[in-house]
């Protein structure tokens, strides 16, 4: 069989052939006027902002987030020293 995409996607089909009816801000509707369109997008994203900024969760999550992180270096660290040791001990001596 044919191998599968190392990517997942979605076809969302064509774009509408009204350029009008294309939704100018994410998530709001075609029927406000440009500059209330802007406005609602911006209050939108100043709300996930501010959700995001003064979650206990979240600042959990990054804290724990930036500890793995730290974990994974450390790790990744200690492999590439590994590997540099065993190169240095099996490489031949020039004398």
């Amino acid at each position: 069989g044919a191998a599968k995409p190392s990517v997942k996607g979605v076809n969302m089909g064509t774009p509408p052939l009204d350029p009008t009816k294309v939704q100018q801000y994410a998530g709001v509707s075609t029927q406000f006027l440009p500059h209330e369109a802007l406005e609602i997008y911006r209050d939108k994203i100043r709300r996930e902002s501010a959700g995001m900024q003064a979650n206990p969760a979240s600042e959990k999550w990054f804290r724990e987030h930036r500890k793995k992180k730290r974990e994974e270096e450390r790790m990744s660290q200690l492999y590439r020293n590994f590997r540099e040791m065993s190169r240095s001990r099996s490489a031949p001596y020039i004398a």
